[in-house]
């Protein structure tokens, strides 16, 4: 396929296509669950506010690593943010990271960077 170049017209259709776009989803299987969950792409603003709560993380410890990735996880999967789920834990994402092993946490983790079309991991990206 030829390269072409890239003009005004083409850039604004891209930018609204761009804005009407379905958001992508997945369903998988979490052994520790027993069950398929359905996750959902996340907006950029949460890939944001994951690699944020993760370089904040790096001076607190591995704990909080799984944490911010349980944050991500939480906001990625609509029963996760019930809060009948996580009325017994202060937020989402500690309700996540009680449920699930930490075998599931990177798993989902990993899909959740997949399905956002990301080769590596979002903090990964920010290290390089």
């Amino acid at each position: 396929m030829a390269n072409t170049k890239l003009t005004l017209e083409a850039l604004i259709a891209k930018k609204q296509q761009n804005a009407t776009r379905k958001i992508k989803t997945k369903d998988i299987y979490v052994p520790s669950l027993d069950a398929e969950i359905t996750i959902v792409e996340p907006s950029k603003q949460i890939i944001y506010q994951f690699c944020d709560r993760i370089e904040q993380a790096d001076n607190q410890g591995t704990e909080e690593k799984f944490i911010a990735q349980c944050f991500l996880i939480s906001q990625c999967v609509e029963l996760f943010k019930a809060k009948d789920f996580y009325a017994d834990e202060s937020s989402p994402e500690l309700a996540t990271h009680k449920v699930l092993s930490i075998t599931d946490i990177g798993m989902l983790v990993d899909e959740i960077n997949k399905l956002s079309g990301s080769q590596e991991n979002f903090a990964d990206t920010l290290k390089n």
